[in-house]
Order: structure tokens, then C-alpha cells, then sequence
């Protein structure tokens, strides 16, 4: 049981990070790609990289789809959760961007009892109605972040939410290599749809760019598939918080940009009511 704990957490820590610098990377292209561009490059060069993999694993055969309305949801949903997180990265800075994204555990905590059958007590919906007040603290209408940007990253917080419920269902019976490779695939077929109105051939220059984006796509989605699997859904969402450390940074001495003091005040109500749920919960469960 502690081996599995520790597991999940180095799973979940590994997710945040990877998962992060493929959004840093989408961001520099901004410029020369549309959101639905940069996911629809995301993911096919994601699953390029990762189907020898598969090949060698299952013995090459292309792995079973064992429960395919979740997982062809999943990887619908996912792709349009992409274009709308991408489009508030391309439109705030990271810091605000991701403090409004990473309200989905929270959400998640609303929804972990009614659809996942967990025990949420008072404390957790406590905490994570206070960490919905550092949201709208974050997203308040003073002008200074754009609109649709804002309302992008709230859809996509949601939409997130949404997916870890399914991811959840998913882990208590699908192997995690065969969930990314579905979730990549499904994908890339829905974006490639709309590719023949939108896109366009890749500049050489940005072709490293779209191979680093593809690999911390794959390893992110198999290592957050992993700690699922392992973990509690509302304690392994509690991680994507350390994505807070390394956006002031990124935003500093990438795009020069210093975060609001509403958001960074907002940040902090988010990541400390969930920090106080976890170690809240972990009290309880030890009495």
C-alpha cells in the first residue's frame, strides 16, 4: 500500500511537469500555430513516439479498447479540452492561465462523490469552496486579462474535471499505456478533421518544438494515467498544484511578465485550501 502511495505521488509529479513544458512549448509557437493546430500536432507526434512502444509490449498488436464509448469520449473531450486550455495559454500569462485551470480538483471534489461513489466530508467541500473564491479572485473583471481568454481556461478546467472522472473509471480496469494510446489516437483523428481548413505544413524551425510538445504529451498522459490508477482521484489532483512554482518563473524570464497581485492572492487560496484538504483528510483517515 505504501509502495503504491509513493508511486502514485512520483507518478502524479512527473504528469504535472511533463505536461507543463508541453504547454510552455505550445505557448512559444503561438505565434505560427492556431490552438487547433498545436493540438492536433501534440498529439500525432505523441502517438509517432509512442506506438513502438506499444508494438513491443503487446507483442505488436494494437492493445484492446476495453471500454471504447469511455475511452472515444475521453479522447473527444480531450482534444477540445486542449484547443481551450491552449487558447488561455496563448492569451494569459502562464501563472493566471494555470491558477484558473488548476480549480478542476476542486471541481473534481464536487463530483468525486456522486459519480465515483467516494466519500467527500464537509471539510473537502469546505476547502474547495474557498478555493473556488481564489478562482474568481483570479478571473475578476478588471480589465486586465482577457475575457475569452479567462473563459477558455474556465471551460478547460471543467472539461478537466470531467476527463479524471473517466480516467478514473478507466484506471480500475484498463492497462495505462493502452489509455494514452487511445487517448493520443482519438485524438489526432478528431483534430486531423479539421486540419484541411486550418492548417498548414510545420516551418522547419518549429519541427524540435512540435517533437518536445509530442513527448512530454505521451509521457504525461501515461504517467497521469498511472497515478490514477494507484491513487484517489481527489488526492492525486492535488499535485497539478506545483505547476504554480515553475509558472511565475517561466513567465518572468521567458515573456518578461510578473503576475498580478490578485493572482498570485487567488493562487495561494487555491493551492492552500487543497494543501488543508489533503492533510485534513489524511488525519481523519489515520483515526
Amino acid at each position: 500500500m505504501n509502495k503504491n502511495f509513493s508511486r502514485a505521488i512520483f507518478c502524479a509529479l512527473g504528469a504535472v511537469f511533463c505536461l507543463f513544458m508541453m504547454n510552455v512549448f505550445g505557448k512559444l509557437m503561438q505565434n505560427t500555430y492556431t490552438p487547433l493546430e498545436i493540438v492536433f500536432w501534440r498529439n500525432f507526434t505523441a502517438i509517432l513516439i509512442l506506438i513502438p512502444f506499444i508494438l513491443y509490449i503487446f507483442a505488436g498488436r494494437i492493445p484492446p479498447m476495453g471500454k471504447p464509448k469511455i475511452m472515444i469520449a475521453r479522447g473527444v473531450m480531450g482534444s477540445l479540452t486542449l484547443v481551450f486550455s491552449t487558447y488561455a495559454y496563448f492569451h494569459l500569462p502562464l501563472a493566471d492561465a494555470n491558477a484558473i485551470i488548476l480549480s478542476a480538483p476542486l471541481i473534481l471534489v464536487l463530483l468525486a462523490g456522486p459519480l465515483l461513489g467516494e466519500v467527500v466530508s464537509r471539510t473537502r467541500l469546505l476547502c474547495t469552496l474557498i478555493g473556488l473564491i481564489g478562482v474568481f479572485i483570479i478571473a475578476q473583471p478588471s480589465g486586465t486579462l482577457s475575457i475569452l481568454g479567462t473563459g477558455a481556461a474556465i471551460i478547460a478546467a471543467i472539461s478537466v474535471a470531467m476527463m479524471r472522472i473517466m480516467l478514473r473509471h478507466l484506471g480500475k480496469t484498463e492497462d495505462p499505456l493502452s489509455m494514452t494510446f487511445y487517448f493520443l489516437f482519438i485524438g489526432t483523428l478528431f483534430t486531423l478533421i479539421w486540419m484541411p481548413f486550418v492548417g498548414k505544413m510545420p516551418p522547419v524551425e518549429t519541427v524540435p518544438l512540435l517533437i518536445l510538445m509530442g513527448v512530454c504529451g505521451a509521457l504525461g498522459q501515461y504517467l497521469n494515467a498511472v497515478s490514477y490508477k494507484l491513487g484517489d482521484a481527489s488526492f492525486i489532483g492535488i499535485f497539478v498544484y506545483t505547476q504554480l512554482i515553475w509558472a511565475v518563473p517561466f513567465d518572468y524570464f521567458i515573456w518578461d511578465h510578473s503576475p498580478f497581485i490578485h493572482t498570485i492572492f487567488g493562487a495561494i487560496i487555491i493551492a492552500g485550501s487543497n494543501i488543508l484538504m489533503v492533510l485534513t483528510e489524511r488525519r481523519r483517515l489515520r483515526q
